[in-house]
């Protein structure tokens, strides 16, 4: 679009679209499902209304059926869930909020409604807004079942966990035909690409130029080379593969004659487009891509694509989401697991005392403490991991009353089942946050 910046908030874009297409007639559809709230039945699901939807009822896994009435072609399931929450991780007030999005699926198909076989789509479902598009592949079918498994909050949003509401679900027959159309950018197929060895193109109704290019495998006698990769400034940049699935294989990039950088593909719905991404070094003006495969069996490979990578300074907004809770973040001054007996009033006053150095957080005594008390882990505050589980003493004896935290080495839950209760932090006149228990 070659658009260098705009106003964030009075620029306004125009696009211009064919209108949906290639979709079966929601209303000779039906929709149920195996947990509704009363009022917001599974039918909702395809009646065509964006006003009414259908909502979980808080539980999960959950899933939904869809009849298509008679056996019918199937390509994907384009997902339209409710807008009642954010797309990541934040407090609004005091309060934390997440987003009651749909997060790992599965989806099945069937012919009688009874026998589901294997999966034909298993994934995760990213937070974000609009429209979300469930790809399978091209199915004969009559029945399709979309499974939820969780949604992307943990309980500590709690007016967010496992509220999920979708507003309606479209099952499409076929894939928008580009051929005709523009082109988009950097198609493996473009004939301004050289293709050697065995590269060939073969029909991918899938894929965003309706082509894909076949036969890699077997070394860089047989490849893809992108003659005109062109980038503004010299730089680091993100190269993203899009490729059709398959086996498990390989496939490997050499940039402006360089070393190759190989990375591994994993298995996939055949015909089904999936990404992978790698960081790459590109000069300003053209450059030269070559993709291959050095495995037996190579993969199909639709586009490439080119963007500027995050900058050194991202931190991405994420979300620990541990059911039943045995290990939480801990915010200042707010949640803090039931039955633990310390308070964060507590080690504040410990703090005052100077038990950290001079009344440092997390001072000389932090370097003594092979232990890791729950004072030092947390710095002196009520934001280190806590273990309900391990009521140990630090071993030098001089924190009473105080757990031990274990390094723990991975996200899960290492202990006894914790409930947390989100509660807002009061404020006294000077200003401290005040934590109380909740019971």
């Amino acid at each position: 679009m070659d658009v260098k910046s705009w106003d964030t908030y009075d620029t306004v874009f125009k696009v211009k679209t064919s209108g949906q297409r290639y979709f079966h007639d929601s209303g000779t559809m039906k929709a149920t499902a195996s947990s509704s709230r009363a009022g917001h039945p599974a039918s909702n699901l395809v009646e065509g209304n964006f006003e009414n939807h259908w909502d979980a009822d808080g539980k999960q896994p959950v899933s939904l059926t869809l009849d298509l009435g008679r056996r019918r072609t199937a390509t994907y399931l384009a997902v339209n869930q409710r807008e009642m929450s954010p797309t990541y991780a934040r407090e609004s007030f005091g309060r934390p909020e997440d987003s009651s999005r749909t997060k790992d699926y599965r989806v099945y198909v069937s012919d009688d409604g009874r026998n589901w076989g294997e999966p034909v789509r298993i994934g995760a479902m990213p937070s974000a807004r609009g429209v979300q598009f469930i790809d399978f592949g091209e199915r004969q079918t009559r029945f399709l079942r979309l499974e939820v498994l969780n949604t992307w909050p943990g309980p500590r949003a709690k007016p967010f966990y496992r509220q999920l509401a979708i507003d309606d679900i479209k099952v499409a027959y076929g894939y928008p035909n580009s051929v005709l159309s523009a082109r988009v950018p950097l198609e493996a197929e473009s004939f301004r690409n050289d293709h050697d060895g065995r590269a060939h193109f073969r029909r991918c109704s899938s894929c965003s130029g309706s082509f894909q290019v076949t036969g890699l495998g077997g070394g860089a006698r047989t490849s893809v080379t992108y003659p005109g990769v062109t980038v503004a400034e010299a730089g680091d940049y993100r190269l993203q593969l899009d490729t059709t699935g398959g086996p498990a294989t390989s496939v490997a990039v050499s940039v402006n004659g360089g070393a190759p950088v190989e990375i591994a593909i994993d298995a996939g719905t055949s015909g089904i487009v999936a990404s992978a991404a790698i960081p790459v070094t590109l000069k300003a003006g053209a450059d030269t891509v070559k993709v291959f495969s050095n495995a037996p069996t190579g993969l199909g490979l639709d586009r490439i694509a080119i963007a500027p990578l995050p900058p050194p300074s991202y931190t991405p907004k994420t979300n620990l989401t541990v059911e039943p809770g045995g290990v939480q973040w801990l915010s200042p001054g707010r949640q803090f697991p039931e039955g633990d007996r310390e308070t964060a009033a507590r080690r504040r006053r410990h703090d005052r005392k100077g038990h950290h150095g001079a009344g440092r957080p997390g001072g000389l005594d932090a370097a003594r403490c092979s232990g890791q008390c729950e004072v030092h882990a947390g710095r002196g505050r009520t934001r280190g991991l806590l273990d309900p589980g391990l009521p140990r003493r630090c071993d030098r004896g001089r924190h009473p009353g105080h757990r031990v935290v274990r390094p723990a080495r991975t996200r899960e839950t290492v202990s006894e089942p914790a409930r947390v209760s989100p509660r807002p932090a009061d404020r006294s006149s000077c200003g401290r946050p005040k934590t109380r228990r909740t019971t």
